[in-house]
């Protein structure tokens, strides 16, 4: 047991180990930390996939402080106000219940949406998409925590969704191009147009995944 605490101990505050060297290369130069990693050096970062899974963890855990339900508040910071179904159920709750159950998956869906995707724009470079997902894991992952605390916002129904915005917009452009050693405008213009197009394709996605588990939630409720 006192193995255990002193490896808690070591993970939270020694600013040298694996997750925290990961944690800042996954924002500072991220391509680099994929490259790393993909090249063989497990040793000195943290894996991806655990990297990714502590981030989910970390949202959890500010969606549960601040009671955060994500699809009613935007719905209602447009001035939508609630919306109801037939039956006088709350369809914002519902579908907010089914997307904080299932957070991981559908981050799951997002990297690797975009590791096809970011195959199909940037051939290449010689990496499988497979391997392209580390830099994906990664980066959404670090999108993950860096948006989590923005969670608070809400408390004073202040939407968090343009830091959300600002980090798909500015932050993922910059981790393709880091992957990917491109520099310049176009180049910019380019991994922008694939990160909206993975963005886009990726919200299509789990909006038919969530539209179809409430049609079979909807089929299997008596009338």
């Amino acid at each position: 047991m006192r193995q255990v605490f002193r490896d808690i101990g070591n993970f939270l505050f020694n600013v040298d180990s694996p997750f925290w060297v990961t944690l800042r290369l996954a924002y500072t130069n991220p391509g680099k930390l994929s490259r790393s990693f993909i090249d063989g050096q497990r040793r000195t970062y943290f894996h991806p996939i655990r990297f990714f899974i502590v981030a989910t963890a970390f949202y959890y855990l500010f969606v549960w402080i601040f009671d955060f339900n994500p699809v009613k508040f935007s719905y209602q910071s447009m001035g939508q106000g609630e919306l109801y179904d037939e039956h006088g159920q709350d369809i914002t709750i519902r579908m907010s219940d089914i997307i904080r159950k299932n957070i991981n998956i559908l981050m799951f869906i997002w990297v690797f949406v975009a590791s096809g995707l970011d195959r199909l724009f940037y051939r290449k470079t010689p990496y499988n998409i497979a391997e392209r997902s580390v830099l994906y894991f990664y980066t959404i992952g670090a999108y993950i925590i860096a948006y989590s605390p923005f969670i608070a916002l809400s408390a004073a129904n202040i939407s968090p969704d343009i830091v959300r915005a600002s980090l798909v917009i500015f932050f993922f452009p910059y981790a393709v191009m880091s992957f990917h050693r491109k520099k310049g405008f176009l180049k910019a213009l380019a991994a922008l147009g694939h990160v909206i197009l993975t963005f886009t394709l990726y919200v299509l996605i789990i909006s038919i995944i969530i539209l179809a588990v409430l049609y079979a939630m909807e089929y299997n409720t008596p009338h």
